[in-house]
Parts: structure tokens; C-alpha cells; sequence
């Protein structure tokens, strides 16, 4: 693989002539849909660069995590380390670390506080002292429905191959829709792709096909979507004509369902301490199903991780209705989380969703002797 220097030097001449990272969006959670590296046949070598900038006045730390891949391949353990606002740091992913062959997954980045990422594929051919190829990155949305643009032309061999990433720690299904310009309907199909892995396959002329499209030249969308319309995934499509290739990520698509969605940024399932619950009123005219999801509240340093594999279904708030749910008894106990809860001091982030809007809800935490007080909680969308 070429040495640092070069690899460097081509990120900045692919950051001053593309502008990739004008339109990143911050966070702490990235999700990178395809990773590469390896060695081919014709000795001509893959390799993929992740770039973070700290956006915050703080020091933070992230975490490239390789799905797929063997975890020796990346550098420094995937870790990088920015100590202040606006600072950059690199690491590599390498395909000379592996016997020839191409590796192919995705990779997560997760990190202390928000930071923008990016990926970038390097293609160099047998025997080169420089890069013949780059590829942007970018990372995914967390969707439940998403779309892509495709366009296929016979003659030049293109088309473009859909990557769909599940990183939920459960098996789920997606449907998979191609419609014309026109937006009428091609063909649809329904895939399972297993927990942690993602799926590859090609719309149009590229091999495995998904589905195939009626025409020589071809222009439309991909839409997917997942069956349960609450399982979250990440996409990317990859356009190829002959030997070069673009990628750019799934276009999140809004749900026009209604719902709402409020936080209880305190509770604490210390049980043999603390009582905690949760009041919720529907002030609409429908009744919507509640799901709920659990989260770490860490200390200072310590990165929030989900605790529930799939959102726990508490049955339906009514309209005009209220719902009294205790922590421990309805959410705990039921997504067999050990009693009393006291990793963390017990604390816990609970988000609710209502199929239903207009709710509103107010949180407890308290004891026979002490009590920290109703707070109304934080309504997120």
C-alpha cells in the first residue's frame, strides 16, 4: 500500500477540489456502509482512510469498529484521538495486513462527543508509487425508509449496486422497490439480512442482480423500507460505469405516520432504593401503540450505549387516555434486565414512541424519604 505521506496528500487534494466535507452533519455515531481493503489478483490494492474533525470545544475520542473484517487490518486498534475543537485524526485501514483477497463490511464510529466522519476508498494499481482512484464515504442516515437514484445505461455497463447495512442485534426484513422516472412501479422485492451484517447486491446490469429494469437506458429510484416500519438500517448506493465508481448515500424518506416521541432524560432502575415512573396522556383523537427504548446514562468520559435489542411494545395508549407505567415492573423485568439495575448509580435514559400525537408525558424518581421531584419530559419529534 502506499506509504502515509501519499495517502494524505491525495485526502487533501480530494478535500480542495470537492469540497466532501462542506454538507457532514455532526454526531457522535457514524455508520459507514462499505469498507474495502485487500489485495487483487492483479496486484492492484484497496484501502480505506476514516477521517474525523472534533466539533466541540472538548477533547473526544472515537472508536472505528470494523463488521465483517477482521479487526487487525485497521490501525492504532481504530482509535483516534482529537483534542480539540477543530482537530483531525486519521487511521488506516490496509490491505497489505491480509493474504491477497478482498475484504469487504461496513464500520461504525463512535465517539465521545460529535464529530463529523468520513471514509475514503484508495485504489492503487500493481505496482504504482501513487493513487489511482479515490472514493468518498459518507456516513448513512438511521432510516426506516430510504431512497436511492439509479440510473443504468447497456452500452457503458453501468447500473448501481444498493449496500444495506442492519447493526441491530436482531435478524430483520427490508423491502427493496424500483420505480421509473415516471415513479411507476418496476419490481419489488423483500430481503432478510441477518443482525450486524450488511447486504450487497446489484440493480440493472451488475452481478448478483436484485432486480432487473425493463430498459437499456434506465433511470429511476430504489426505495427501501423495513417490513415492521420501525427497524432502522443504513444504505448506500454505489454507481458504476466500466471500471470507476461513486458513492453516495440513501436519501432518508419521512414518515408520515403520526407519532410522537418523548425522553425521560432521568430515571433510575435501583429498585431497592428508588421507585421511577412515567405518566403519559394522549391528548389526540387517536390511540397509538407505545414502544419503548432503553439507554446507558454514563458517566462523564463513558460513551451512552442502547440496552434493549429491539423497541419493547407497552400495548396501546387510548385517546384521551392516560398510562402510568413503573420502570422496573413494565420495562425492566420485561426486557430481562437483572433487578435492582445499578450499573451507572442505576441511572437510565428511556425514550417512548406513541403512535399517536399530540402526547405529552412527566417523570418521577423517589423513594419514601426523598424525592427528586415531577419533570416534564423532552418531546424530540
Amino acid at each position: 500500500m502506499q506509504n502515509t505521506k501519499n495517502l494524505i496528500l491525495s485526502l487533501l487534494l480530494l478535500v480542495l477540489f470537492t469540497g466532501f466535507a462542506l454538507a457532514q452533519e455532526a454526531g457522535a455515531f457514524h455508520v459507514f456502509p462499505r469498507v474495502i481493503a485487500g489485495e487483487l489478483v492483479d496486484g492492484s490494492k484497496r484501502g480505506t482512510l476514516f477521517l474525523a474533525t472534533n466539533v466541540e470545544g472538548r477533547p473526544t475520542t472515537c472508536i472505528v469498529k470494523l463488521i465483517g473484517m477482521p479487526d487487525t487490518m485497521i490501525d492504532n486498534g481504530g482509535v483516534l484521538s482529537l483534542p480539540s475543537q477543530g482537530s483531525v485524526a486519521l487511521v488506516f485501514l490496509e490491505g497489505g495486513r491480509v493474504p491477497p483477497g478482498v475484504e469487504l463490511g461496513y464500520a461504525t464510529m463512535t465517539c465521545d462527543h460529535a464529530v463529523t466522519g468520513t471514509a475514503v476508498q484508495v485504489h492503487d494499481p500493481p505496482g504504482a508509487t501513487g493513487t489511482e482512484g479515490l472514493m468518498t464515504i459518507y456516513p448513512a442516515a438511521s432510516s426506516t425508509m430510504a431512497s436511492i437514484f439509479l440510473a443504468m445505461n447497456e452500452e457503458f455497463g453501468s447500473g448501481v449496486i444498493v449496500r444495506i447495512v442492519n447493526d441491530n442485534s436482531v435478524d430483520a426484513d427490508f423491502d427493496v422497490t424500483v420505480f421509473d422516472i415516471s415513479d411507476q412501479l418496476v419490481g419489488t422485492t423483500r430481503v432478510n439480512i441477518p443482525a450486524k451484517t450488511q447486504f450487497s447486491r446489484g440493480i440493472g446490469n451488475l452481478i448478483p442482480e436484485l432486480l432487473p429494469v425493463p430498459a437499456e437506458n434506465f433511470v429511476g429510484s430504489i426505495r427501501i423500507s423495513s417490513v415492521d416500519n420501525s427497524t432502522r438500517f443504513y444504505a448506500l448506493g454505489v454507481f458504476r460505469e466500466g471500471t470507476e465508481f461513486t458513492a453516495f448515500p440513501a436519501t432518508q424518506l419521512v414518515t408520515t405516520s403520526p407519532k410522537t416521541v418523548l425522553v425521560a432524560n432521568f430515571l433510575n432502575g435501583n429498585n431497592a432504593v428508588l421507585n421511577s415512573r412515567v405518566y403519559l396522556f394522549n391528548g389526540s383523537d387517536q390511540a397509538g401503540d407505545i414502544t419503548v427504548r432503553v439507554f446507558t446514562l454514563p458517566v462523564s468520559g463513558s460513551i451512552r450505549q442502547e440496552l434493549t435489542t429491539t423497541p419493547l411494545n407497552l400495548g396501546s395508549l387510548g385517546a384521551k387516555e392516560g398510562f402510568n407505567i413503573k420502570l422496573d415492573v413494565d420495562i425492566l423485568a420485561p426486557l430481562g434486565m437483572g433487578l435492582p439495575y445499578t450499573t451507572d448509580g442505576g441511572n437510565l435514559i428511556v425514550e417512548f414512541t406513541v403512535g399517536a400525537e399530540n402526547v405529552s408525558g412527566v417523570a418521577q424518581v423517589f423513594s419514601s424519604a426523598l424525592a427528586f421531584g415531577t419533570y416534564p419530559m423532552q418531546v424530540i419529534q
